[in-house]
């Protein structure tokens, strides 16, 4: 197979695991199982986009926030061991290339408990992650995150996708 082509195929499989990816993560903010809520409800979607922003913006009270149990007293036992401000740009330089994430696989293993592989999608990675929910008083709150794996996608994100010159779309 030529190169060109062998680049192009690539490509829009890329593309389509993108789109798709995005089609299911906007289906899910919408009305997936779990997901769709009236406004002001929790969910645990927003509550993993509650920790991420919170680290992103460096909220260290807001990241924590979004944690409980044994995973909760963790993190704040390794934050009180720094300064404020370095528990801060800890976070943000963490989250400084991510880009954006999505959720699947969701399981629901008893009532008030979810568990879902989380996407971190970076500019060169995506790390792959298994959290564990559980809803305390109507707030979702992450009690067991674990490391599933790190996958660097064929073409970077943001990479542009188009036809080669002498190439029909």
């Amino acid at each position: 197979m030529p190169r060109a082509r062998h680049q192009r195929l690539v490509s829009i499989a890329v593309l389509t695991a993108v789109v798709g990816g995005l089609l299911l993560f906007g289906r899910g903010r919408t009305g997936d199982e779990g997901s769709a809520a009236p406004h002001g409800q929790d969910t645990l979607e927003r509550c993993l986009e509650r920790m991420l922003d919170a680290a992103r913006a460096g909220d260290v009270g807001a990241y924590v926030a979004c944690f409980d149990g044994e995973l909760r007293r963790n993190l704040e036992s390794a934050i009180a061991a720094q300064s404020p401000q370095r528990a801060a740009a800890e976070l943000r330089s963490g989250a400084a290339d991510l880009k954006s994430f999505a959720t699947h696989g969701l399981e629901r293993p008893r009532p008030g408990e979810a568990v879902v592989t989380l996407e971190r999608i970076y500019s060169r990675r995506n790390d792959l992650e298994r959290v564990r929910l559980r809803q305390h008083g109507g707030a979702w709150r992450i009690v067991e995150l674990v490391p599933v794996d790190r996958v660097a996608p064929p073409i970077p994100y943001g990479t542009p996708v188009v036809p080669e010159a002498g190439e029909s779309p």
